[in-house]
């Protein structure tokens, strides 16, 4: 199995564990991670997706949705305990406050216009990090924001689940 499709089996295995294991992981009390997908010169999806300690996702549709307005759904705790586990591995805390260019080997910044911003940020044992993911952000990035999504079940609100799959 491959590291990817092995993540995504542990944090499908832990949303689906249910309250059982919800008692056995250790969450902070004020641990939130929050997902914001903002605007782009096209359709680009825009919401925020948001998961408490509780495991309580909060999803607010604003455009180019399927569901514009907010939604509640449950989660397990552990799925944020593995999301927070995740964000220790990639040194998410370390990361910079924004990614905005992509920074050639010589020094130079190339710029992008036209992309939608990812803005995750992360509370947890008192202490909090906001990243921008415009361009140019480590590809671990990228990964965590979709297992953000992944274990919100954003996707949920963001497709019609009545289109065949081929489709989806």
């Amino acid at each position: 199995m491959t590291t990817g499709m092995t993540r995504h089996v542990a944090l499908a295995l832990a949303i689906g564990l249910g309250n059982a294991a919800a008692q056995s992981v250790d969450v902070p009390p004020d641990a939130v991670i929050r997902l914001e997908r903002t605007s782009c010169y096209g359709s680009c999806p825009i919401y925020t997706v948001t998961i408490d300690a509780r495991g309580i996702v909060t999803y607010e549709g604003k455009r180019h949705v399927r569901v514009v307005g907010r939604r509640t759904a449950q989660a397990a705790p552990s799925v944020i305990a593995e999301l927070l586990a995740h964000a220790e591995r990639i040194g998410f805390f370390d990361f910079r406050d924004a990614y905005r260019g992509i920074e050639n080997p010589d020094g130079s910044v190339t710029t992008v216009t036209d992309l939608p911003t990812r803005i995750v940020t992360i509370t947890a044992n008192g202490r909090t990090k906001r990243v921008e993911d415009y361009v140019g952000a480590p590809d671990s990035m990228a990964e965590f924001e979709r297992d953000i999504d992944e274990a919100a079940g954003t996707r949920r609100w963001m497709i019609d689940q009545s289109l065949p799959p081929s489709i989806r």
